[in-house]
């Protein structure tokens, strides 16, 4: 089984957030999957764009977001509005059909290593 690592992750940087279309390769015995960043990401305060991923509006947040623990303060209580929001999916080439969503980065390449073994 051979991994490539298109953007390389962290313990700091989980989620999606952080990251844009494919993540990472896998491939075994002809077998390809991918794991990919996907969806656009659309976040408000006070009704107005603060982060635009598709319009490269950024760091309108106020205060430093360079973490995962950071990002986490990005939120309803501070005020923020996350009206999109992109995700991780893996799944295999010519399949067809939508990929499994998953919620970290290290959980997208777990999956990724188990579906290409299947």
């Amino acid at each position: 089984m051979k991994t490539t690592i298109i953007q390389k992750g962290d313990k700091e940087h989980q989620d999606s957030f952080w990251y844009r279309d494919t993540v990472a390769i896998v491939e075994n015995k002809g077998k390809v999957v991918r794991v990919i960043a996907n969806g656009d990401i659309r976040i408000y305060k006070d009704g107005e764009i603060v982060h635009d991923i598709s319009k490269e509006r950024n760091n309108g947040f106020g205060f430093t977001v360079e973490n995962d623990k950071q990002l986490a303060e990005v939120n309803e209580q501070n005020g923020f509005n996350w009206d999109m929001n992109n995700w991780f999916e893996v799944f295999e080439d010519n399949d067809g059909d939508m990929g499994e969503v998953c919620d970290t980065y290290d959980e997208a390449l777990k999956v990724a290593e188990q579906l290409a073994k299947q």
